[in-house]
């Protein structure tokens, strides 16, 4: 299992618990409540999870709901498995969340300035590439 850290620092005056963290990594997730999955080229198929999750909140086993307070350093995981057929190369990064003109949730592209919480996620790792079944 291939583990990947992420330190941040809150010291924005965002509400937490923060659902999802507003991470986005690699390309687009799903909206579904199960681990999201980001599609590469090819047969490869990465799924994203949290490392670990509060067994009273059903909800952390698919989102980041993370509490702290302003001048605290969080920490969590996330596991990425590749659950497609070929081996790929994902790319992981916060970003920012927006709304989109509709309602919806919008993930700010990789070369979107990070002004929320996109700004103050460190990731451990970058890119990861994993064999199909690997995670």
């Amino acid at each position: 299992m291939h583990r990947m850290s992420y330190i941040s620092h809150y010291r924005h005056r965002l509400p937490l618990p923060l659902l999802l963290g507003m991470l986005v990594f690699a390309a687009l997730l799903s909206g579904t409540m199960r681990a999201p999955h980001i599609y590469a080229a090819g047969s490869a198929n990465f799924t994203l999870q949290p490392a670990t999750f509060d067994p009273a909140n059903p909800l952390t086993r698919a989102y980041f709901i993370l509490s702290g307070k302003p001048g605290t350093t969080l920490q969590n995981g996330i596991v990425v498995a590749n659950k497609g057929t070929a081996t790929g190369t994902v790319n992981l990064y916060p970003v920012d969340a927006s709304t989109d003109q509709t309602g919806g949730i919008v993930y700010l592209g990789q070369d979107a300035a990070r002004r929320a919480a996109g700004a103050w996620i460190k990731m451990s790792i970058s890119q990861v590439t994993l064999a199909a079944g690997q995670s």
